[in-house]
């Protein structure tokens, strides 16, 4: 599967190299921020949070980058991911937020193809392009939550939330329940089957050494 995540615009971090935080790093600092601008933008598209992360990173940078206190390092990766991505981290976060507050109903109705693209993934889908393979619940949800959030310019958590209301409504089922039953029907009978085999190829690999 692809990212469904386009990488930063190179023209972008051209011009957020001569901002005034980022004139005195040096490239591998610089590229560094970039990084975890890169990464707190996926976790407010994620969650629609950023502070605790944001403070984890500014922490660490502190402590490995000479010269650069949490207070600066915090400054840094805000006025950086401005100039990489056009707004600021709150900004980002807000018009999610606001996004998914007012969602028509029909938008919000999406939601059922996206429940049943999941319980799809988790069986393993024979189509030509697709993952024939079985796959957990949880990356399964995670996958079509991503998608969901990227056309409707929500968060994934708030797509998780729309997708698991939406299918309890119409099939009057728990979808957490639903995609574990269905893990345990499809994906865990795999992953027993290829324990079986590594665990068979092993003992007889282990029988050749001792011949």
């Amino acid at each position: 599967m692809n990212s469904i995540f386009e990488p930063i615009d190179v023209g972008m971090v051209a011009d957020a190299r001569n901002i005034y935080s980022a004139r005195l790093l040096t490239d591998p600092q610089f590229e560094e921020f970039v990084s975890i601008c890169a990464i707190l933008n996926r976790e407010i598209h994620r969650t629609g949070s950023f502070i605790e992360k944001l403070g984890i990173y500014a922490f660490v940078i502190s402590l490995t980058q000479k010269g650069i206190s949490a207070n600066r390092a915090e400054t840094i990766i805000r006025d950086l991911f401005k100039a990489l991505f056009g707004q600021t981290l709150d900004q980002l976060r807000q018009r999610l937020l606001k996004t998914a507050e007012e969602l028509d109903d029909e938008s919000i109705a999406m939601g059922v193809p996206y429940a049943y693209e999941v319980l799809q993934m988790i069986e393993g889908d024979p189509e030509p392009g697709n993952d024939p393979d079985p796959m957990p619940f949880h990356r399964a949800y995670a996958h079509q939550a991503a998608v969901m959030a990227t056309q409707l310019s929500i968060t994934d958590v708030a797509a998780k939330k729309i997708i698991s209301e939406e299918f309890k409504t119409l099939e009057g089922r728990d979808f957490y329940e639903e995609g574990k039953q269905f893990e345990d029907r499809f994906y865990q009978p795999k992953i027993r089957a290829e324990k079986h085999r590594r665990d068979a190829l092993k003992g007889s690999n282990s029988n050749c050494e001792t011949a």
